[in-house]
């Protein structure tokens, strides 16, 4: 007996589409972003991009590793030589990337309600 959690994906569904990822990423472009907790700064970075990360209890390794290569490739900068808008990414202009984990991008409204679907497994 299989259970499906609504919103989650079976692994029926997942062999079906191999390149179907449930792994979301925010990406902003900064000057400069850090994160805090009780006042004391835990990371921050200078110019480059601020990622809150949404990692689903069903996503693997290679997802990460893809997601990671994606957000360091894409092209969100202007190149420094002529402006041209769009066209480098942090890898290009050697900028920082600061990542957060942020589970709250898998939840849906009801109502004035955030209701998670298909929440993170507990931590043992």
């Amino acid at each position: 007996m299989r259970v499906r959690s609504r919103g989650c994906q079976s692994e029926e569904a997942r062999h079906v589409n191999k390149a179907f990822t449930l792994m979301k990423a925010l990406v902003q472009r900064v000057a400069r972003a850090g994160v805090s907790v009780d006042g004391v700064t835990i990371s921050s970075v200078g110019r480059g991009l601020c990622v809150l990360v949404g990692i689903h209890r069903d996503d693997t390794d290679q997802q990460a590793k893809v997601l990671a290569k994606k957000i360091a490739a894409l092209r969100v900068f202007e190149d420094p030589d002529n402006s041209k808008r769009w066209s480098k990414s942090v890898s290009d202009l050697g900028l920082e990337v600061l990542c957060v984990s942020q589970f709250t991008l898998y939840h849906t409204m009801k109502g004035y309600m955030c209701r998670w679907a298909c929440p993170p497994l507990p931590t043992p």
